[in-house]
């Protein structure tokens, strides 16, 4: 059984290919690559940005904890980057995600949406 609201038993079974610039034939093989994976990606992003809950607005030692950046997501789920990102857009589409309002510097110091579950 999958985490996400409205999911069912078959929810490994993609409901249609991933997007891709048709134009660009790596695109296209990329996009065919991740379809078989892509609830899968979905349902792990969704159920870290869960894990990780609101955006408390109590500072800690650790600053404004709750939700995740792209970049804090992808390193906690262990997925790449470019597999993170457009699984959590696919779910900020879906409204199971949204922008909390706030923003976390990344590593590189540049500021980044903090996005949290959809409540």
């Amino acid at each position: 059984m999958c985490a996400i609201p409205g999911c069912s038993s078959s929810w490994a079974i993609p409901r249609k290919p991933a997007p891709a610039i048709t134009r660009s034939r790596t695109s296209r093989d990329a996009a065919r690559a991740v379809t078989p994976k892509r609830d899968l990606y979905r349902a792990r992003v969704y159920e870290a940005l869960k894990v990780a809950g609101p955006v408390h607005m109590n500072p800690t030692p650790f600053g404004i904890v709750g939700g995740y950046t792209d970049e804090e997501g992808a390193e906690t789920t262990k997925m790449d980057q470019n597999t993170y990102r457009p699984r959590r857009v696919e779910l900020t589409r879906d409204n199971l995600v949204m922008d909390s309002g706030q923003v976390r510097e990344t590593h590189s110091g540049r500021k980044a949406t903090v996005w949290v579950v959809r409540e």
